[in-house]
């Protein structure tokens, strides 16, 4: 009787090993799964981030907050303009709207401003 109960013992022992094993192996599958999604739906939503990103530096730019008046809008505006009129002529050109653009965190090229501007 002894010698059965130490089997019985001995069998719970390895069931028990091999369940705490089987969960290790599910939580690191999980989590994999896990860290796989999250890189999913960042790449998903990667320009739609990009671009909130832009907006908040715009406004950062302007000197505003989440919420503003049109006051506040045109002030920004004119501080923004002012700023990157490098040579004063009072219009942006290609390369002052260019950076413009780039100081926002928006990789343009010359040549992307200019489709723009011949778009118009």
């Amino acid at each position: 009787e002894a010698e059965e109960g130490s089997t019985v013992s001995n069998n719970f022992a390895k069931v028990e090993r091999q369940l705490r094993v089987s969960n290790l192996i599910a939580a690191i599958v999980l989590g994999g799964i896990a860290v796989l999604w999250s890189l999913a739906v960042g790449v998903h939503y990667r320009a739609e981030i990009q671009e909130q990103i832009v907006r908040a530096r715009f406004l950062k730019a302007l000197g505003l907050g989440k919420k503003y008046t049109l006051h506040q809008l045109r002030l920004g505006s004119l501080r923004l303009f002012a700023k990157h009129d490098h040579d004063g002529s009072g219009s942006l050109d290609m390369k002052e709207i260019q950076h413009l653009l780039m100081g926002l965190g928006k990789e343009v090229s010359l040549a992307d401003v200019q489709k723009y501007i011949e778009r118009e």
